[in-house]
């Protein structure tokens, strides 16, 4: 495996094909998310409103930044690995801490518990809370 850091996205390359798929700060994702083992979002900023919830709906699990909203969503080591922006050695170790939990049954978990995460978000409920809140 080696990391790289390319503008403001971290690039996992891995030469046996790891199924990580990397989602740049500006909320690019550089595979579709459905079909990646885990999606990886990139140490620059939050990613744009949604993209998190997207992810975690496919029941992808995520390696993120402990940054803005992001620790209400993904639990570290529940349903994804959290890193602290800017430091590579915590970058480097939730990446490994990833690929230890490579099983199918480790990784079906963390789908498992991701889609847990974003059970209660959906438009209707997104919607009334808005609405109550402007009220």
């Amino acid at each position: 495996i080696s990391l790289g850091l390319v503008g403001s996205e971290m690039c996992i390359r891995d030469r046996h094909g790891s199924g990580l798929a990397l989602v740049g700060a500006d909320g690019s994702a550089s595979t579709t998310i459905r079909g990646a083992r885990w999606a990886v979002l990139g140490p620059g900023s939050a990613p744009r409103a949604g993209l998190l919830f997207h992810i975690l709906a496919a029941g992808t699990p995520v390696i993120a930044p402990r940054l803005g909203r992001i620790p209400a969503y993904v639990f570290d080591g529940v349903n994804g690995f959290l890193y602290d922006p800017g430091d590579e050695a915590s970058y480097r170790q939730a990446v490994d801490r990833a690929l230890a939990a490579r099983s199918a049954e480790a990784e079906r978990a963390l789908g498992q518990q991701a889609v847990r995460a974003v059970a209660d978000l959906d438009w209707p409920t997104t919607l009334d809370t808005i609405m109550r809140r402007l009220a």
